[in-house]
């Protein structure tokens, strides 16, 4: 018998029923919304760390004063730069860029730490045409040079070399600026089991300076431990870590690189010398940044 207290009952059953429906409804809106909100967010990050992570260049510019610097090399510019693995992320078009963020600064000297080629894709004559063109209209009055990395290739180093770049394999060069006083740049070639003692040879000549102020170039900056073992260097520059490639913030990379697990960020201090490593421009193994922009260095060196 259909009563009213029956009727009641299956009309709150209705109600409940739609009550529940409703909540359902609700919350498969906001599960949807919140896979929405995660692809979203997923996209941006793939958009940043493949993008404007990879392709975005910050000048990293820094004021350096030191009493032990010759009084003619005040005002010293330096542009240190490295790891383009050209062809990976780091293209023809940011080549034009980046020539004129270094030579509108107008450096005394510029630096490069070695992986100026790709491994895993070779040069086309046209991408070595570009690359070359690069590297011969970078300007610098005092000189180029250069260390080599794990990709360079022969290739690699003959066009270092027709831009007039010095690459120092385990040798030095002095350097002057006015007077008589020169300071003493020292490549160590990191590729294989590297020679310290010919590296370190300017110290055993007859009238060496043991008091020179030294820079020393390199690739791997792990490598720089030994370096020091044997001698006191007033700076040096390295590469090859990219600065993680990808990490979160200030916490150490995801994955380090052999021979940059000890050393990966831009700047150490050890004991009196300071380690600058630069964040390369390119990438490798994997064409991502996040935390780790391509950069260069601009340093000016004051003696007071």
């Amino acid at each position: 018998m259909n009563t009213r207290e029956s009727r009641f009952k299956e009309k709150q059953e209705t109600i409940k029923k739609e009550e529940q429906t409703e909540k359902h409804k609700k919350l498969a809106k906001r599960i949807l919304l919140g896979f929405f909100i995660l692809f979203l967010c997923f996209a941006l990050l793939m958009t940043y760390i493949t993008t404007i992570g990879t392709t975005s260049l910050v000048i990293h510019e820094e004021k350096i004063t030191n009493s032990r610097l010759p009084s003619s090399f005040h005002g010293l510019k330096v542009i240190v730069f490295s790891d383009l693995h050209y062809k990976s992320t780091f293209l023809k078009k940011h080549l034009e860029n980046l020539k004129e963020e270094i030579n509108v600064r107008k450096p005394d000297l510029i630096f490069f730490t070695g992986d100026l080629l790709n491994s895993e894709k070779a040069l086309t004559k046209k991408d070595a045409s570009d690359l070359q063109t690069f590297l011969n209209e970078l300007d610098a009055n005092l000189g180029k040079y250069a260390v080599l990395g794990e990709t360079d290739t022969d290739e690699a180093k003959e066009m270092l070399t027709l831009a007039n770049f010095q690459v120092l394999e385990n040798t030095y060069d002095l350097i002057y600026q006015k007077d008589a006083n020169p300071i003493l740049l020292m490549g160590l070639d990191t590729r294989s089991t590297p020679d310290y003692e010919k590296t370190l040879a300017y110290f055993n000549e007859a009238n060496a300076n043991q008091e020179i102020f030294t820079i020393a170039l390199l690739h791997h900056p792990d490598y720089i431990s030994m370096l020091l073992e044997s001698k006191a260097i007033d700076y040096a520059f390295a590469g090859h870590s990219h600065n993680g490639q990808i990490r979160l913030f200030d916490l150490p990379p995801l994955k380090k690189l052999e021979n940059a697990e000890e050393y990966y960020n831009m700047h150490y201090e050890i004991n009196n010398t300071n380690l600058y490593i630069s964040p390369g421009l390119g990438t490798s193994n994997n064409p991502y940044r996040f935390c780790a922009r391509p950069s260069i260095f601009f340093f000016r060196f004051t003696t007071s």
